[in-house]
């Protein structure tokens, strides 16, 4: 079952920049990060490590850990979906 939107790092990252009203080169400012890394972070090309996290926790105020818990379900969300497409892909191919 996938996760709403709201509830992938992605987004809490969005919610916070707009409820502040900060924009991303001044996020990335407050995380000592490139202004592309913060795009690569919104748009989800980038993951929450824990150094992210950290990072995070100490500019913004939300615990590393629920980052971090966020981060690891949407990956054994993705995991799951690639494992089910190739055991998919593999049932389709014929037997030899």
């Amino acid at each position: 079952m996938s996760k709403p939107e709201s509830l992938r790092p992605n987004a809490v990252l969005k919610e916070i920049m707009e409820r502040r009203k900060v924009g991303a080169a001044e996020v990335a400012k407050s995380l000592g990060v490139s202004r592309q890394h913060v795009y690569y972070l919104m748009d989800g090309r980038a993951r929450f490590t824990p150094v992210m996290a950290v990072r995070f926790e100490r500019a913004f105020g939300l615990r590393a850990e629920e980052l971090l818990q966020l981060q690891l379900e949407q990956d054994l969300e993705e995991a799951r979906r690639a494992i089910d497409s190739r055991d998919e892909e593999e049932r389709r191919q014929p037997a030899d």
